[in-house]
């Protein structure tokens, strides 16, 4: 077993040597044939190392870098260990806490001192570790600062590989092109090992306050990070965060719990506009744990006071803190007047208003929820008010209205979707065959007419034409665009009902396209139109014609002959 380190690089060694010099090797069984402990880091992870004579026959372990065939920092850190104590020869049912106090009892207390002291000389980690827990119960002042300095070190050396990156183009360039997975990650894997090392040692050594801090100067540190802050081991630094702060407030110490819920309050006003990310973060921790009556209150005045302040000057903070606090009541069961309470006195926030009419509509309250939704369309345009957000209300009222069988001012909601929010989409497409639907075919013929004549938009009508088979309206709005985009996105149904007068068009602008000798990708471009217009029978002789002129008239040119060829290829196979 002399030469077992060889197995490991020494990268795995020193953060083996680190698990172990912090205590986080506990110990199930070690006897003269094998080794099982469990590892403490970012998690616990169970390690296994089986021995032959002075041979090692195995080793595993449950991380993922063991899984993949290698041997990993903690086996390395559980070797330490077993290079420093003597397997016990035979193995042992577990020590209960029976038996330590039944021998502690039985044992005088200049016996234990001789046992200790010599344990300590072959141990001097475990010196270490039976005076943490022996004596202070703080670190220094200059133990804390030095652990800080740790953390900033780490920041400050991806800082200047991101500043040194800026530098370079070229060097920018290569790593925003290569595979995501394999980018440098940023500070966030390294202090992710932190968490898992060091706060792991402090918290083992009760040294539970100290930790809590050092974990929120770590969220603080990496929360306005830059660079890939919206990457994977970002998310991963935090859920190893949050799952720190859950061991810390599991010690159930009320300084511990005081101290991270205070700083948790700071950091939610100080840090909206930071990261996105790390604030819902940070708002959904505290929102789900520290559930005492006095937090639950202090979280309630907070919440309330940042809605207060922001509904007017800043409405689009104000509603975040709103949909907090509306979160928040939920989770306490507050009572329902005092929620309809909270909604008038902040109708003017969105996402307060759209609440209060779902709260309105399940209470059967229909007449209030309209008179909402009217004053939420109606209200002046402040700046911070969106037309998707009118474009809801009048969504929410079409469907209100439909409820209540209230018929033409649901007509009327649907009119508006369809031709005030002039841009194409899917969503207006259903609003004109649900307002279509709603009329007798008669009726449908006048109505249709009025919509076309308010909608603008070339591409919304061109649709609207071809849900009502008016294929030579919509031949006609596509020969007016200036280009042929819209020419080329409905051919399929021109080319059906207008064949000879599509494709003279497209010989117009194919022709123009290769007038004067170009590149191949010039060409390859112009020969995919036509093998997508041999698709349609109507067109195969059109194509086939122009492939011969053209062979005949611009032989000269290889590149555009090669691509032909292509084209000539291609025909024979339909």
């Amino acid at each position: 077993m002399n030469n077992w380190a060889e197995l490991f690089s020494p990268i795995i060694m020193d953060r083996g040597m680190g698990y172990y010099q912090n205590g986080a090797v506990h110990v199930r069984e070690n006897t003269t044939s094998k080794i099982v402990a469990d590892v403490m880091g970012t998690e616990s992870y169970r390690v296994g190392i089986a021995f032959n004579g002075s041979l090692i026959e195995s080793m595993d372990c449950e991380c993922p870098y063991a899984l993949d065939g290698n041997h990993c920092k903690h086996m390395a850190a559980v070797m330490l260990w077993r290079e420093n104590h003597a397997p016990v020869q035979h193995a042992e049912r577990p020590v209960t806490d029976t038996d330590a106090t039944q021998l502690l009892a039985d044992t005088n207390v200049q016996t234990m001192r001789v046992f200790l002291t010599n344990q300590f000389k072959r141990d001097p980690h475990l010196f270490e570790l039976f005076k943490q827990y022996a004596t202070s119960t703080e670190l220094p002042a200059d133990e804390m600062r030095r652990y800080r300095q740790q953390i900033d070190a780490i920041m400050q050396r991806h800082e200047d590989s991101y500043s040194q990156m800026d530098d370079d183009y070229d060097e920018y360039q290569d790593y925003y092109d290569r595979p995501y997975g394999r980018r440098d990650e940023g500070p966030f894997k390294e202090l992710q090992d932190y968490i898992g090392d060091t706060i792991s040692s402090l918290i083992a050594s009760h040294h539970v306050i100290e930790a809590t801090r050092l974990v929120d100067y770590i969220a603080e540190q990496a929360g306005p990070w830059e660079p890939e802050s919206t990457s994977d081991s970002f998310d991963v630094l935090m859920r190893t965060i949050t799952t720190a702060w859950t061991r810390l407030l599991a010690q159930k110490e009320n300084d511990v719990t005081q101290t991270l819920f205070d700083w948790l309050q700071v950091q939610l006003v100080q840090t909206h506009d930071v990261n996105a990310e790390y604030w819902r973060t940070l708002r959904h921790f505290w929102l789900t744990n520290f559930k005492d009556s006095r937090f639950v209150q202090a979280k309630d005045a907070l919440t309330v006071k940042k809605v207060d302040q922001n509904d007017s000057d800043n409405p689009m903070t104000g509603e975040v803190w709103a949909r907090v606090w509306l979160t928040l009541a939920q989770t306490l069961g507050k009572k329902e007047q005092s929620i309809i309470e909270f909604c008038q006195n902040h109708i003017q926030l969105d996402a307060v208003r759209q609440y209060y009419v779902d709260l309105l509509v399940q209470k059967g309250d229909l007449d209030t929820a309209e008179k909402v939704l009217r004053g939420g369309k109606q209200r002046p345009d402040d700046g911070h008010f969106a037309m998707h957000q009118r474009e809801e209300y009048s969504v929410q009222l079409k469907d209100l209205y439909q409820q209540t069988h209230n018929i033409p001012a649901y007509r009327h909601e649907l009119q508006e979707l369809v031709t005030q929010y002039d841009a194409y989409s899917e969503k207006r497409i259903r609003y004109y065959k649900e307002l279509k639907s709603a009329y007798s075919p008669i009726e449908w013929r006048v109505v249709r007419e009025k919509l076309f004549a308010a909608v603008s938009s070339p591409d919304l009508l061109a649709h609207f034409y071809l849900i009502e088979d008016m294929y030579d309206r919509l031949l006609q709005i596509a020969m007016q665009q200036r280009n042929s985009n819209m020419l080329h996105r409905f051919e399929a149904p021109l080319l059906t009902h207008y064949p000879e007068i599509v494709l003279a068009e497209y010989q117009k602008e194919l022709s123009a396209a290769v007038r004067f000798p170009t590149k191949r990708t010039h060409y390859a471009r112009v020969a995919r139109t036509l093998r997508d217009l041999q698709a349609y029978p109507q067109a195969r002789q059109f194509v086939s014609n122009l492939v011969q002129k053209w062979r005949r008239e611009y032989s000269n040119r290889p590149a555009m002959m090669a691509e032909l060829a292509i084209i000539h290829d291609a025909s024979k196979k339909i």
